[in-house]
């Protein structure tokens, strides 16, 4: 809908060139228009339909009348609200409906049927504007529904005898129905009466029931309708466009409109007026100009009917004269529902009122005797009563209903919900200035909307940038006026009325600022909306202002600030800022209007200043007020001095701070240190007091300076959580936030536990070491139920039990304690070593290792045998400096937080656990390898130190936790430590009797060996990276190798010769690179065991830095990477010996392949030996597009194409771009040879290169020729002037159209011309030598008539509106250059029009007298056959004679031009 500027809607009339096309064809056909009745074509179709009907009808009409006798075939609920039911139609669910452009037409037989109709005359000149509903087939209907597109009309005739006795009406009565057959041309259908039929549809004249089921009473005819309302009801034309589905037209209602002959309805059985006083009050439309419908042409339309199945309701149409039946009509009942769909009228108080709108805003609904009607406009039977100009709230109107004039009026009062205020969002203006409404809505009193929400609507209507994309322009927001004052991101409504929004137009950014669009959820309503967000910004500036329109700051991860502003500025529109904030020197501003920010002494807070967000960088001492929850700090601030006046420690990153003083209030200091206790590095916390206060943190707990009273143990603790020896009480709450302390070892200093001191939920087991119970609460482990319920359990030492029991029983209760405190006592193990442990009936849990430790046998000695161990603890080996490796032995089922995290020189670790291990949070720091026999590992959540090391698990272990299986590697079932025969030692994995080299310490030496019964098979990825000492690998196993990791022996101590067997099929990149050591690498060593051939893949530098001076690779060589040998100076030579060269691989598409020692000063010869031996040819065409990266030659052209491209543009002298954006063809085809000519070049330079490498002569150079842009460029052919005067001199029988009605301006006539290409293109043409030129054998004379005749027709063509025939219409092209008149092309083009080219010699007076007499004699030949036809076919039907005379007029044209071709030729 345009809401600013509406253009009036256009009739489509007949042209003056169509009119004058009229009378020439009246001329043509001998026939004058008749004045009431129009004369219309029948294409042969018809008779098919026709006959097809009578069939369908002979066969199939005794079923189908049965049960449309028996009402089976006619359902209210079937019809549309829309049905006319003057026509009476029903289709078939098959059949196309009936259409505006698509009406049955008449013959002469039609015209003959109906003036037997009284009603014929009136009926012939209607137009039909509506368009008859659909009844849809049940099931069982269908049987019958294989007459395809048959449609039933019936035929109104004289009333029978007992019309008044059965309440039929006369239309029903008469029973005669038309078969209509459906499917000729262009959808016009054959009409055949078929007979009287009784039936259950009435016409709008009769006022007696119908008593058929399922009938539908309908309304007045178009006749006898007044003021413009509806047969059905209201659905005619809104005259705002057309409606579809299910939602009626809307009539086209004027001013002040009332129902027709309201007040004088009869009695039964013909109405009378109703007595004096008894006329209900009806409204009246006022004369107001209404906004939400400016254009006098568009009207509201009526909602949808609701549905509950998911499709629309579909209820038949009331009809105006009521119902028929008095005794029916009196249970009649006015229903009135509130609209429940989104195409309903929505009402807002001052909206302009209008009967129409009223009822759009509703639901108006008859219920008779279990039957619903749809009341879609007023009528004599429902008005409405009196209605204020505009709406109001809580506005209430009395409708007035009967079901016929012989009923009393009901009324029915209604109260209309009506909005508090519309908001009409528009959309920008286009080339016109109008505008197109982008959205409406409604909102209450108060209530606000966020005007970014509507943005995105815009954005997607104006297809502004994506989301992601760079931004060009920044829209500013919305005004309430055209070009107005931008009123802000939110709008409160808080007057009634309508409210229209005008987008003001995008302004570029400012210089140097650039920023994204976005979706973001409104911090207000929640709502997604289009974030117009900076990311980059001028640094170097005074002042910093954001734009208005930006809603959000985030500084690109790119984003690097040479300087920082003095001050910034937030606008109202910004409500998302990056924490910590963009840096100024020293101070924020902030709007006023903005409702998310603010300032405080220069610094900025969110609204509600909970968060500070951003401190200016010169500011050195900050005072943070008390309901600050977060300080968000930039890493370049100066502040020495920080104040916190809340008594809750805010989140804040201290590391941003150096050595400053944090002031926090004494009374919250214990608080302040536990939060921030184990990130305060460098900076100070203090009080600001005198005292020193009485806490102190350590290993992440909170205790008294003196040490005898425990506070609180952070979340940073896990699994058993020892109480240091000297601690006397334990405070309230102490493990409250310890999650993941599951057991607490309590000392014998222990004297007092406080009310939940041990209540925490993560709790299971409490051991207490001393003899002496201590004192407790009554809930010092929480509820007491509720905690055995839980499982915890409390072990005091062997022999305590009863002294715990007397002293907790009178506390806790005797059952409860004896629940509490169970008999399974244990033992604190402390060795003089320190090692200490606890002994417990399932086993031992390590608490700490001796610092001389160096394996775990070691433990196993000194704690004995017996000692069946369990558990590692927290940091149980945090002092174990020398240890390198260490095999934990199978018993182990847990290894908790940090057990290994101090142990800076440990390598590796093994885990021989066989079922279930669990590893809690950085068990071990970041080594070489940790593996893991179990079938199950379960690692902690917020794992972080494991990601960065090489863990290897069983084949087939589950993991889960904070390691991803993808970062475990599968090397075997088990894995293996072994000593070297030197030093060090090496980690092997274990399948069966095959073995992986995976891992050794940094000082391993010694010779590489496979573990015993075991057949060494592969080296893991960086298995020996980096291990310094000296390494050799025999024959003896290098011979079974099979594959070899990426970075395997990089840098590493390998020395000597390495000799593979054909059995190797990958070296990955950087195997051996950096081994300065190795000076041979063979492929020709004895396989172990027979193997089958296999490619070999040689990667990236996989020989990079070795001391080999020849290598010789096997025939089965496929690939080898780039750099394979970079920096291998005392390598001379390279033998290849596969007859197919291998791929050479590159980084990436288009990166130039290098052997490696391009760079160097010596040369390397490539040699062929072998199956290879003469095959240099071959291995020069395959690497020659390898050593460019490419497969092919069309990539590499491709990719040369973007770096010529522009050159290329500026030698070109021609147009580069077309008319649909396109490079011209022939700058394509100029463009595309000459980058295939920079192709060869580099090829050919390549191959120069190659031949060296390989010794042999280099080919000899092309003579290289660039293609001359003069070559591919081409006068452009001109054009024929005047075409269609033209073809008016040439073919003097004009194009046959059909009469237009001058009535019906709107109706489109084709030309009769469209029936000539489709009936004369599929005939054959016969040789015909009555049209010919006598001139033919004139050469000149004869490419004029070809000329004409090719204009001729393109011009036929272009009326038949492109109709092709079956391509005897074919043209030669021409083409004179230079008088040659030489025959450029015989081939006719696909559109059978031809390209001229005057050769501009003088003849073009002599052409046009050659048209001239062309013209002349089919002229004359056209006439001498048409008189001739006239006396052949006068006893032939008028229509059919025409159609033939003006397909062999067509005939003799086509005859012409071949004739004349032929001649030329």
């Amino acid at each position: 809908m345009r809401e600013e500027k509406s253009g009036q809607r256009k009739e489509n009339g007949p042209s003056s060139e169509i009119k004058s096309e009229q009378k020439k064809i009246e001329k043509i056909d001998g026939k004058n228009s008749e004045k009431d009745g129009w004369r219309k074509k029948m294409p042969r179709g018809r008779v098919v339909a026709g006959a097809l009907a009578l069939v369908l009808f002979t066969g199939g009409s005794v079923v189908l009348w049965k049960e449309y006798q028996a009402g089976a075939l006619f359902h209210p609920e079937y019809f549309l609200s829309r049905q006319e039911l003057r026509e009476n139609q029903i289709s078939f669910a098959d059949s196309d409906r009936y259409a505006k452009n698509n009406l049955p037409e008449k013959d002469s037989s039609d015209n003959e049927m109906l003036e037997k109709d009284p009603q014929a005359q009136e009926k012939t000149g209607q137009e039909m504007d509506d368009v008859s509903p659909r009844v849809t087939m049940d099931e069982s209907q269908k049987q019958t529904g294989d007459a395809g597109n048959l449609l039933l009309e019936q035929m109104p005739e004289a009333r029978t005898a007992d019309a008044s006795d059965r309440g039929l009406s006369d239309f029903e009565n008469s029973g005669a129905m038309m078969l209509v057959a459906g499917g000729g041309d262009n959808g016009q259908s054959e009409h055949v009466s078929i007979g009287n039929v009784a039936g259950g549809l009435t016409d709008g004249n009769s006022q007696n029931p119908t008593g058929t089921a399922g009938s539908i009473v309908s309304g007045k005819a178009d006749s006898e309708r007044e003021n413009g309302s509806s047969s059905s009801g209201g659905g005619g034309s809104n005259g705002g466009g057309e409606n579809s589905g299910d939602n009626p037209s809307v009539p086209d209602h004027s001013d002040n409109q009332t129902p027709s002959n309201p007040d004088t309805p009869s009695p039964s059985p013909t109405p009378t007026p109703d007595k004096p006083g008894n006329n209900p009050t009806e409204g009246k439309d006022f004369n107001l100009s209404d906004p939400d419908y400016p254009d006098s042409s568009e009207k509201p339309q009526l909602p949808k009917d609701p549905s509950w199945s998911g499709d629309s309701a579909i209820y038949p149409s009331f009809p105006d004269t009521g119902i028929i039946s008095d005794e029916r009509a009196q249970d009649a009942q006015l229903i009135l529902i509130p609209c429940i769909d989104d195409s309903a009228e929505t009402l807002y108080q001052g909206a302009v009122l209008t009967k129409w709108k009223l009822l759009c805003s509703l639901y108006a609904y008859v219920d008779v005797g279990g039957t619903r009607y749809r009341l879609t406009d007023y009528n004599d039977n429902f008005r409405i009563g009196e209605f204020p100009e505009t709406a109001t709230k809580d506005m209430t109107v009395t409708f007035y209903f009967r079901g016929n004039a012989n009923c009393p009026w009901q009324e029915v009062s209604y109260t209309f919900p009506v909005e508090y205020s519309k908001l009409v969002m528009m959309g920008m203006p286009d080339e016109d200035g109008s505008r197109e409404v982008l959205d409406t809505i409604y909102l209450d009193e108060g209530s606000e909307i966020y005007l970014p929400n509507e943005t995105m609507k815009l954005a997607s209507a104006e297809s502004w940038e994506s989301f992601g994309d760079w931004m060009t322009e920044l829209f500013p927001q919305w005004s309430l006026t055209e070009g107005g004052e931008d009123i802000g991101s939110y709008f409160k409504v808080d007057k009634p009325g309508r409210y229209v929004f005008y987008p003001l137009s995008r302004t570029p950014l400012p210089d140097e600022f650039y920023g994204v669009f976005d979706v973001n959820e409104d911090r207000t309503t929640g709502s997604l909306f289009l974030e117009q967000k900076l990311t980059f910004w001028p640094s170097k500036q005074e002042r910093f202002e954001i734009p208005q329109g930006i809603q959000g700051v985030e500084q690109d991860m790119f984003f690097i600030a040479d300087d920082v502003a003095e001050t910034a500025w937030i606008p109202e529109s910004v409500q998302f800022i990056d924490s910590p904030a963009f840096e100024v020197k020293k101070e924020y501003q902030v709007s006023e209007k903005n409702r998310y920010f603010t300032v405080k002494d220069g610094m900025l807070f969110d609204k509600l200043k909970k968060e500070l967000i951003g401190i200016p960088l010169e500011c050195e001492s900050v005072e943070v007020p008390k309901d600050i929850e977060a300080v968000s700090l930039s890493s370049k601030n100066s502040i020495h001095e920080m104040t916190f006046l809340s008594a809750t420690p805010p989140e804040i990153n201290l590391s941003c701070l150096n050595n400053a003083t944090l002031i926090v209030p004494e009374s919250a200091y214990g608080r302040y240190l536990f939060a921030w206790g184990s990130e305060l590095g460098m900076n100070h916390l203090e009080t600001g007091g005198e005292e020193e206060p009485d806490y102190d943190y350590r290993d992440g707990a909170l205790f008294s300076k003196d040490g005898k009273k425990l506070y609180q143990v952070s979340k940073e603790n896990s699994g058993l959580y020892f109480v240091p020896d000297g601690v006397e009480s334990v405070a309230s709450q102490a493990f409250e936030v310890s999650e993941y302390i599951d057991r607490v070892f309590l000392p014998e200093s222990l004297q007092k536990l406080e009310s939940e001191s041990l209540s925490g939920e993560s709790l299971t087991e409490l051991f207490f070491a001393s003899e002496v119970p201590p004192e407790i609460e009554k809930d010092t482990f929480g509820e007491i139920e509720t905690v055995l319920e839980r499982g915890l359990h409390v072990r005091v030492a062997e022999g305590n039990r009863d002294a715990y029991l007397e002293a907790w029983g009178p506390i806790l209760g005797e059952e409860q304690a004896e629940r509490l405190i169970v008999d399974e006592p244990f033992d604190l193990v402390e060795k003089e070593s320190g090692l200490s442990y606890l002994n417990l009936p399932d086993g031992a849990v390590l608490l700490q290792a001796p610092e001389d430790l160096t394996s775990f046998d070691d433990i196993v000695a000194e704690a004995g045998e017996e000692v069946v161990w369990k558990e590692i603890g927290v940091r149980a080996f945090g002092t174990c400096e020398s240890l390198e490796t260490i095999e934990l032995p199978e018993t182990i089922e847990k290894i908790a937080k940090e057990a290994f995290v101090q142990c800076k020189n440990l390598q590796i670790a093994v885990c021989k656990t066989k079922e279930t291990i669990e590893v809690g949070k950085n068990a071990f720091p970041t080594i070489r390898a940790v593996t893991f026999d179990a079938l199950e590992v379960k690692f902690a959540e917020d794992e972080e130190n494991m990601i960065y090391t090489s863990c290897y698990v069983n084949n087939d272990c589950e993991v889960s936790g904070g390691m991803m299986p993808a970062l475990v590697n599968l090397w075997g079932t088990s894995y293996e430590l072994m000593d070297s025969d030197q030093s060090g030692r090496f980690l092997y994995g274990m399948d069966g009797d095959v073995s992986y080299l995976i891992g050794g310490t940094t000082d391993v030496s010694g010779e590489i060996v496979a573990p015993e019964g075991t057949i060494l098979r592969e080296i893991g990825y960086y298995a020996l990276e980096n291990c310094e000492g000296d390494l050799t690998i025999s024959e003896e196993y290098s011979r079974g190798l099979w594959f070899v990791g990426p970075g395997a022996f990089r840098n590493s101590g390998l020395s000597g010769t390495v000799a593979f067997s054909e059995a190797v099929w990958r070296i990955e990149e950087n195997a051996f690179a950096g081994c300065s050591g190795v000076t041979e690498i063979r492929f020709d060593a004895e396989p172990d065991e027979p193997v089958d051939e296999t490619p070999l893949v040689i990667g990236d530098q996989a020989f990079a830095n070795t001391s080999i001076e020849e290598i010789c690779f096997p025939h089965t060589l496929s690939t080898l990477g780039q750099y394979a040998f970079l920096q291998c100076l005392n390598l001379e030579r390279v033998v290849f010996t596969s007859e197919e060269a291998p791929t050479l691989v590159t980084f990436s598409r288009g990166s130039q392949y290098m052997f490696g020692w391009e760079d160097d000063e010596h040369e390397v010869a490539i040699a062929l030996e072998d199956t290879a031996e003469g095959c240099e040819q071959e291995y020069i065409d395959k690497w020659k597009l390898s050593m460019f990266g490419y497969l092919s030659k069309e990539e590499m052209a491709q990719d040369m194409s973007f770096n010529l491209m522009i050159d290329v543009m500026f030698d070109w002298p021609g147009e580069i771009w077309g008319d649909d954006g396109e490079y011209t063809p022939e700058f394509s085809a100029y463009f595309d040879d000459y980058v295939d000519v920079k192709v060869d070049q580099k090829l050919y330079e390549t191959e120069v290169l190659l031949s060296e490498m390989m010794g042999i002569d280099p080919p000899e150079e092309p003579d290289w020729v660039f293609p001359n842009p003069d070559d591919y460029l081409t006068d452009s052919t001109e054009e024929i002037e005047n075409p269609d005067e033209l073809i008016k001199e040439i073919l003097p029988v004009n194009p046959i159209e059909e009469p237009v009605n001058p009535d019906d301006p709107t109706e489109e006539v084709d030309g009769e011309i469209d029936e000539i290409d489709k009936i004369g293109g599929n005939d054959e043409i016969e040789d015909t030598d009555e049209i010919k030129d006598s001139d033919a054998d004139d050469k000149s004379n004869d490419k004029s008539d070809d000329k004409v005749n090719d204009k001729s027709d393109d011009k036929l063509d272009d009326k038949s509106e492109e109709t092709k025939d079956d391509g005897s219409d074919e043209k030669a092209d021409y083409e004179s250059g230079d008088n040659s008149g030489e025959t450029k092309d015989d081939t006719a083009d696909e559109t059978g029009d031809s390209d001229v080219e005057d050769g501009r010699d003088g003849d073009d007076n002599e052409t046009g007298e050659d048209a001239d007499d062309s013209n002349s004699d089919i002229g004359s030949d056209l006439e001498d056959e048409k008189a001739g036809q006239e006396v052949e076919n006068s006893g032939e039907d008028a229509k059919t004679a025409q159609d033939k005379e003006t397909r062999e007029t067509t005939e003799k044209i086509k005859e012409t031009e071949k004739t004349e071709g032929e001649s030329q030729s």
